[in-house]
């Protein structure tokens, strides 16, 4: 679908592209993207403190009812979708399982989510 001048950046995120997708597809995300917390929301990881802290859990949160209700939702079901979205802080490496920063939160249980 052709986007405006206005919606061209939506090509890269899967929130755009998703609906044009037919196969069914296995969709793979750490659920505390490194990228999208420090570059693209520019929130100061280095800092630590509560407010980041909050920051960072609530960011996971969004993440992950995102995810859920795309992949849940009616079209996800009906092509038979998959997730797994494991607590990594990183962006692109192994998705934490060959290392790298796992974010663990108190009030939550669960490290990854799996569908």
């Amino acid at each position: 679908a052709a986007l405006g001048p206005d919606d061209q950046h939506r090509c890269w995120d899967y929130s755009g592209l998703y609906n044009h997708i037919a196969s069914p597809i296995f969709v793979a995300e750490n659920r505390f993207d490194q990228n999208q917390i420090n570059d693209v929301l520019l929130c100061p990881t280095s800092r630590n403190n509560s407010r980041t802290d909050d920051f960072i859990a609530d960011f996971g949160a969004i993440m992950t009812q995102g995810l859920l209700d795309t992949v849940r939702g009616e079209r996800g079901v009906s092509k038979g979708d998959g997730l797994f979205s494991p607590s990594c802080f990183d962006h692109t490496s192994a998705f934490c399982m060959e290392g790298g920063q796992v974010i663990e939160l108190q009030d939550d249980a669960s490290t990854e989510v799996r569908l």
